[in-house]
């Protein structure tokens, strides 16, 4: 594919893989201006961020108040101010208060912003790329806090991949695009934008770990680079993110492909990389994903470390019953908690097998973790006399 010729000198591109703290946007726009100064002092032309970078996500109905979606849109303000002589790409909530939503809130758009020179730089109706590939249901929940981008092309008369086409900026011309869980959606949309003539390719994402799909992606990115024969940016937050059922983690992998070379950031750690484009030496990635089983340990104790640290909390009981499920948990914390913040908790009752007490003991002594069996019996028996000396009434009042 014949690839347009960038009006100046490639970029020195600088990508800020964060932690990013949900429904805290002054936090997290204090992390970010920190990268920007990090950035300048290496030196960079363009500085990317992960998608939602401000707000965070899972924020449920906070997306309806009026207050914080006026703080996200002034903490954007800030990364504008802060782009003088530097482009700064970011994932933000993308506002227009002159128009609603289907539920009557004001519009609100799950966004990437380009800012270059102290300004928004954007391709269609707002100063801003809107979201324009599906999410699964239950994450983002789309339909109800984020207006559909059909809607926009069909009150503007535009065509949808007009809210996605490229942006100058700096003199390069800029392919963006919000990322997808789904890496095979994610990578068809990019193969569409490089079509256009576009200098880099940047995707921004806040995708949650799914077994297996951080190498997928990644081959997905290196095919891309390769045969578009154009450099592809692609930044992920770190952390996790609670939506009150579920708790999101958030593996990073964040990278700069170009043909044949890929220069990455590792799995669940806060970081940055400053590259020279085109990068002229071929390296080996610090950023290789671990697989299967290893993968997913990798997760789970990540997870459970952010997790605890989040909550303040510092010690943990498990109750340890001989099977493998709660083996399988006393395990994992026992890979990173100290011997004194752990206990291991049996509690026999009048049903419970010698093997299953035997296995639990055995367990303790072998991952070294303080132990003790506290008997039920005398509770079970107390609750049962308690109940059966209630009085229970009908619905007509009768007791019985």
């Amino acid at each position: 594919m014949k690839h347009h010729k960038p009006i100046r000198s490639w970029p020195r591109v600088h990508i800020a893989q964060i932690g990013v703290s949900p429904g805290q946007p002054q936090h997290n726009t204090a992390v970010m201006l920190r990268a920007i100064q990090g950035a300048r002092q290496a030196s960079a032309d363009l500085v990317v961020f992960p998608q939602m970078a401000i707000p965070g996500c899972l924020l449920g109905n906070r997306w309806q108040w009026p207050a914080f979606l006026r703080e996200c849109e002034a903490c954007g303000e800030r990364i504008r101010e802060a782009s003088e002589g530097l482009i700064i790409v970011f994932g933000n909530v993308g506002l227009d208060w002159s128009a609603q939503n289907q539920d009557g809130s004001v519009r609100k758009y799950n966004a990437l912003f380009v800012a270059a020179g102290g300004r928004f730089v954007g391709p269609g109706p707002y100063p801003f790329i809107i979201q324009d590939l599906p999410a699964p249901a239950g994450r983002w929940d789309e339909y109800r806090h984020f207006s559909d981008p059909r809607q926009v092309a069909l009150e503007c008369g535009w065509q949808l991949e007009q809210l996605s086409a490229p942006v100058l900026a700096g003199g390069w011309r800029l392919g963006c695009a919000l990322g997808a869980d789904a890496p095979r959606i994610e990578a068809a949309h990019l193969q569409r934008l490089a079509a256009q003539p576009v200098d880099l390719l940047i995707n921004i994402a806040s995708t949650p770990f799914l077994l297996d799909q951080s190498r997928q992606r990644q081959a997905n990115f290196a095919t891309l680079a390769a045969t578009t024969g154009k450099p592809l940016i692609y930044v992920n937050q770190v952390g996790i993110q609670n939506d009150g059922q579920r708790v999101f983690v958030f593996a990073g992998m964040s990278g700069i492909y170009t043909a044949g070379q890929h220069s990455g950031l590792p799995a669940f750690e806060e970081g940055a990389l400053t590259q020279a484009l085109p990068m002229d030496e071929a390296r080996p990635s610090s950023a290789q994903p671990a697989e299967g089983v290893a993968a997913l340990a990798q997760a789970l104790l990540y997870g459970a470390r952010a997790f605890m640290s989040q909550c303040g909390i510092s010690r943990v009981t498990v109750g340890l019953s001989g099977g493998i499920d709660s083996a399988l948990v006393a395990a994992l914390y026992g890979r990173f908690l100290e011997r004194e913040q752990l206990l291991l908790v049996n509690l026999p009752g009048p049903f419970t097998s010698p093997t299953t007490i035997a296995l639990a003991r055995q367990l303790a002594a072998n991952l070294g973790c303080y132990y003790v069996e506290l008997p039920i019996a005398e509770g079970c028996n107390l609750t049962k006399a308690q109940i059966d000396g209630l009085a229970i009434s009908s619905p007509d009042g009768q007791l019985k």
